[in-house]
């Protein structure tokens, strides 16, 4: 079966050809295929002789490879079905691991039909993005070239590795991420809230909360700042207006600049008195 673009794993009909196709080029193969061995607890050679010769990764094995290469729960039960056929020692056991296969490629294939190249997200799926502010931020985090391995992911945030991964599924299942061999990229999907969504109530205080939660660090870095004005109304609205054109810079700058490290803006600006 013919590799494509975006190295799918349901483009394979042989587990040893994907692991072969997504270690990269004749000059990168041997490194990474150091990196799949130590994600497995195995030596190199003994991977290059599964690649390349008759041997065959165990399921425990395979589980573990699953993990590193952050395949989704469809992917990783086809992955698994592959291994299993290479397996098998009879005909009629591969022919039925073979239908299982081919299975689990049609269900693929019918729900990447159904979802297609998604330009906005519908509203169902823009209530569990902004459920929690960990969407967003791994959402944007996949722009930072250190950040797009799983664990460097895991570790910034400090996430139990199934809340990262179930993170991850819905990101692509959205196409707001991808996977590029065992790296993760942003997809081509966004959100975007206008003023009246009634998300943006909810997307305000995740972000708001992980403030508070920072005002915990001392660190030089960062800036709180909170004051109580008293002023006429007339400068109430020209500090309004100096924040928005701050905001307006603040894009112009972010626009520009290099993906390196993730920030967080909230700033307010409100009258003070009871609703």
């Amino acid at each position: 079966m013919a590799k494509r673009d975006n190295d799918s794993i349901f483009e394979y009909d042989s587990y040893k050809r994907y692991l072969t196709a997504i270690s990269g080029s004749h000059l990168q193969r041997n490194g990474q295929k150091k990196i799949l061995s130590e994600a497995m607890g195995v030596q190199s050679t003994y991977l290059s002789q599964v690649l390349h010769g008759p041997a065959n990764l165990n399921l425990e094995q395979a589980e573990k490879l699953t993990k590193f290469l952050v395949l989704t729960q469809d992917e990783k039960h086809y992955f698994l079905l592959l291994v299993q056929f290479e397996r098998a020692g009879t005909t009629d056991l591969r022919k039925y691991y073979e239908n299982q296969m081919q299975d689990s490629r049609q269900r693929h294939y019918q729900l990447q039909g159904r979802l297609g190249k998604r330009e906005e997200i519908s509203d169902e799926f823009k209530a569990k993005y902004y459920s929690s502010w960990i969407y967003g931020a791994v959402h944007a985090a996949l722009s930072i070239p250190h950040l797009q391995e799983f664990e460097a992911l895991r570790s910034h945030f400090n996430l139990d590795e199934n809340v990262l991964m179930e993170v991850i599924e819905f990101l692509i299942e959205l196409g707001m991420a991808k996977k590029i061999g065992t790296t993760l990229a942003t997809g081509p999907s966004h959100i975007h809230l206008g003023h009246h969504n009634h998300n943006i109530l909810r997307h305000h205080t995740n972000f708001r909360l992980q403030a508070i939660r920072s005002l915990e660090k001392e660190s030089s870095t960062e800036f709180h700042y909170s004051a109580i004005y008293t002023l006429s109304e007339k400068d109430r609205f020209k500090i309004k207006d100096i924040l928005l054109e701050a905001v307006r810079t603040n894009v112009d700058i972010v626009k520009n600049s290099k993906e390196a490290t993730l920030c967080c803006l909230t700033m307010d600006w409100f009258e003070l008195k009871s609703s």
